[in-house]
């Protein structure tokens, strides 16, 4: 009885589109046990917002029914693993402020994206304005930084 329920859920549309069947039994296969919220679609991209081991992520799949990744929230530094943690500690970030975490499982292995920014520097303001510099950075499982990325943002009055 609760397979059929499910079965309904994630057949259900969303924005007028129903999701692919491909992607459904995909979602099925990958996350048997996961509790559906609902679907979002982007650029041919189907995210479906679960409930897994108590836990909300966000698994994205493409059109074919290829899972692409699995995202969800770290809540705090210290429930990163102990070599990402300390990677992260012993890295030209460590005296940079973490205030995101996500956890991103992809076909590649999982890694840990964290979201700093340096408001602690003595830095007075960049040629945009800002006071900080926010970046994204990415470490593997084994806690080898794989990625950076600078954020950036509109200047505050938006020009």
């Amino acid at each position: 009885m609760i397979v059929l329920f499910a079965t309904t859920i994630y057949a259900q549309p969303h924005d007028g589109k129903n999701v692919p069947e491909t992607v459904v039994e995909a979602l099925k296969q990958k996350y048997p046990a996961a509790e559906l919220k609902g679907w979002k679609v982007n650029d041919a991209v189907y995210t479906a917002k679960l409930r897994l081991d108590g836990k909300k992520c966000f698994a994205a799949f493409n059109s074919n029914g290829n899972w692409i990744n699995t995202t969800s929230k770290v809540s705090w530094s210290w429930d990163l693993p102990k070599n990402v943690n300390e990677a992260f500690k012993n890295s030209g970030y460590r005296s940079w402020n973490i205030y995101d975490i996500h956890q991103v499982a992809k076909p590649s292995g999982v890694y840990y994206l964290l979201t700093v920014n340096n408001a602690n520097s003595t830095e007075i303001a960049n040629s945009a304005g800002h006071f900080a510099t926010e970046r994204q950075i990415e470490f593997n499982a084994n806690g080898a930084l794989t990625s950076t990325r600078e954020l950036t943002y509109d200047a505050i009055d938006g020009h």
